[in-house]
């Protein structure tokens, strides 16, 4: 019981962990790309 809890809980963490990486990771590549088609396109 007390090894599936802390299967859950590190499954939960993982999975937050790679949701804040990837929402990180297209807060941080929105902008860059939007700059760069502006770039591109003038």
């Amino acid at each position: 019981m007390l090894i599936d809890a802390v299967l859950v809980s590190a499954t939960l963490n993982g999975a937050a962990l790679i949701g804040a990486a990837l929402i990180g990771a297209a807060l941080i590549a929105a902008p860059a790309a939007r700059s760069a088609g502006d770039r591109s396109a003038s």
